[in-house]
C-alpha cells in the first residue's frame, strides 16, 4: 500500500471543501446573472478557492495561482475583469485582476451582483468574453498589467 503524495492529499481536501459546500455553492449561483457566468465557470471558481483555503493552511511557502477562469469587459468603457476565484463564503464575490481602464489595474475583490447592474456610456452591460482562454496565471496578468497601465489579455 502507497502513502498518498502531498498533492493527492491537497485535492482530497479540496474535494471534500466543494462536497460539503456543493448545496449553498449551487444555491449561490442560481441566484447570479446568467450572461456574467456560466455555471462550468463558476464551480472552476470556487474549486479554485478551495485549493487557495488548503493552501493557505497546509503550504506554508507555496501560494496556489490558477489561471483566470472568466474575462468580462465593459464594450463602451474600458473596464476588464479576469476572475479566478470566488468567496465561498459569500460566492457573489469573485476575485481577480480589475482594471477599470484608469491606468491602475489591481488585483481584489469584485461583487457579481453589482456587475450585472455597470453599464457604460452607451448604456451596455458588462459581457463575458465567449472567446477568453487564458494563457497565463492571474499573477502574471497582474506583473503584465501593472507594467503596461493596463490588462494584456
Amino acid at each position: 500500500m502507497t502513502t498518498p503524495t502531498h498533492h493527492e492529499s491537497i485535492e482530497e481536501r479540496v474535494r471534500t471543501i466543494m462536497e460539503n459546500r456543493r448545496e449553498s455553492l449551487l444555491e449561490a449561483f442560481q441566484a447570479l446573472p446568467v450572461q456574467l457566468v456560466t455555471k462550468c465557470q463558476f464551480f472552476e471558481m470556487a474549486r479554485n478557492a478551495a485549493h487557495t483555503e488548503v493552501y493557505q493552511t497546509t503550504c506554508d511557502s507555496q501560494v496556489y495561482n490558477p489561471p483566470p477562469v472568466i474575462k468580462l469587459f465593459t464594450p463602451d468603457a474600458q473596464a476588464t475583469w479576469l476572475l479566478s476565484e470566488i468567496d465561498l463564503d459569500c460566492p457573489h464575490i469573485a476575485f481577480g485582476l480589475c482594471d477599470l481602464g484608469l491606468g491602475f489595474p489591481e488585483l481584489g475583490y469584485v461583487d457579481l451582483m453589482e456587475l450585472s447592474h455597470v453599464r457604460g456610456r452607451f448604456g451596455l452591460p458588462v459581457e463575458r468574453d465567449l472567446h477568453f482562454s487564458p494563457t497565463q496565471t492571474l499573477l502574471e496578468y497582474a506583473n503584465a498589467a501593472r507594467a503596461a497601465r493596463q490588462i494584456l489579455s
